[in-house]
């Protein structure tokens, strides 16, 4: 009896990491921008001095966006399907250029990530943001930017799922009884 809670033990811990996304999709369109346009994404605010440029010195592909707001806040934001209560993850390459006066926002579903006003020079840096919580339908991720005499970079933006499909929890649910059943049946015979 000791072997078969050992063995059951070790294969519900191989179906639970086999559930974990090994390397899970991206929910963005155009999230490295190689489109070299904002498609996919809608601009808001004070838009005029933002843009994306081909090639350029981007961490993913070829574009990377660029944005320069004066004297007031230019948005970038995409609205992306979510489960109510999934979980997700968040990333992207950053790149402020230290000029004053400037500010950087993200947020998730209307609550700031993260955030810095006139930020130092910097070169790209990947941030990273996880087990964010999803809305039911839909979450918008929004970027807001200001950089009255220069520009701030981002590239490679992505939101991927970190929670296991119902499929996938309803494969590892019926290996487990499957498991048990084996172990109950082998115990009767003995």
């Amino acid at each position: 009896m000791r072997r078969f809670y050992t063995v059951a033990t070790a294969t519900a811990a191989i179906l639970f990491l086999m559930a974990r996304p090994v390397t899970a999709q991206n929910l963005l369109t155009n999230g490295s921008f190689e489109t070299g346009t904002f498609s996919g994404w809608t601009q808001g605010g004070n838009s005029g001095f933002d843009g994306v440029f081909c090639p350029g010195g981007a961490p993913d592909g070829n574009c990377q966006a660029f944005f320069g707001a004066i004297g007031s806040n230019s948005t970038l934001s995409q609205t992306v399907n979510t489960q109510l209560g999934a979980l997700y993850n968040l990333s992207f390459w950053f790149d402020p250029d230290g000029n004053t006066p400037s500010f950087f926002d993200v947020s998730w579903g209307g609550t700031s990530l993260f955030s810095v006003t006139n930020s130092a020079d910097d070169p790209y840096t990947l941030k990273t943001f996880q087990d964010l919580v999803g809305q039911a339908g839909s979450t918008t991720l929004t970027f807001t930017f200001r950089d009255d005499p220069g520009f701030q970079f981002l590239d490679d933006v992505r939101v991927t799922s970190v929670t296991p499909e119902p499929a996938t929890m309803s494969l590892m649910a019926t290996g487990l009884v499957g498991i048990v059943g084996a172990g109950l049946r082998r115990r009767k015979r003995a």
